[in-house]
């Protein structure tokens, strides 16, 4: 079983389909669910009260971080509601709702598009959020391709690889599109329906990024220069791309 880290009191907060807030793995840990909707009419985003996963996703991404970093505050943004999808513009809105709605150590993007239409407004907020010293970490795409946030320069993208099992077995990327590679075994996830399954994902392995963050802010890193600096000394690889990041 995976060892519990150390993250009492860091604030992450997690955009994604939301939570199962009933499911045995988790059902007496208190958390803060909330539920953002898009307002064609006004142009503005809403809040609204129900934060049921019907997905699984979310579920699964709570699920990790919350049993590796149980003392971190955690608040759940449900951002989809029946599939995975949400065009760059609306998205772009919801992050900017939710870095205005705490001041949050961390924020937890267990997602991505490949189609960003709007790339240097989405740049453009994600370095303001991170001179605001809110770290961002974002799963690259599954199937390779270079997808957004997480290829931007202020965000810490998350690839994957099966020759890391454990949380604290990653490579560092130096001067690349992604920053980290991590766990990407296949892994006993908590679901919606079923209440378990078994899967991988770049999804998942940004969760253990982000918990190994939380354990950073934690010991006293702040700031992005020096938790990237924290991932380079503690990494089992260190590797060097060329090729930049956006």
């Amino acid at each position: 079983m995976q060892k519990e880290l150390k993250g009492a009191g860091v604030k992450i907060a997690i955009l994604d389909s939301g939570i199962k807030s009933d499911h045995p793995s988790f059902v007496t840990k208190p958390y803060k669910g909330v539920f953002l909707e898009y307002n064609e009419n006004t142009g503005e985003v809403e809040i609204c009260k129900d934060c049921t996963d019907k997905i699984g996703h979310g579920t699964a991404v709570y699920g990790i971080i919350n049993r590796i970093v149980p003392g971190a505050k955690i608040t759940v943004f449900k951002i989809f509601t029946d599939e995975l999808e949400l065009d760059s513009d609306t998205f772009t809105l919801f992050l900017e709702h939710v870095s205005k709605y705490d001041n949050f150590d961390i924020i937890n993007l267990s997602l991505g598009t490949t189609l960003c239409e709007n790339v240097a407004e989405l740049n453009r907020l994600c370095e303001e959020i991170s001179d605001r010293g809110t770290m961002i970490v974002s799963a690259f795409d599954n199937g390779g391709a270079v997808s957004f946030p997480a290829a931007l320069e202020s965000v810490i993208g998350v690839d994957s690889s099966l020759d890391f099992k454990t949380i604290r077995a990653y490579q560092y990327v130096e001067n690349g599109i992604v920053d980290i590679v991590g766990k990407g075994t296949f892994q006993r996830v908590a679901w919606n329906d079923p209440d378990y399954i078994i899967s991988q994902g770049n999804s998942f392995t940004c969760a253990y990024i982000t918990a190994l963050i939380a354990e950073a802010i934690y010991s006293g890193v702040k700031g992005s220069v020096q938790i990237k600096q924290w991932l380079k000394k503690n990494a089992t690889v260190i590797n060097s791309d060329e090729a930049p990041k956006n």
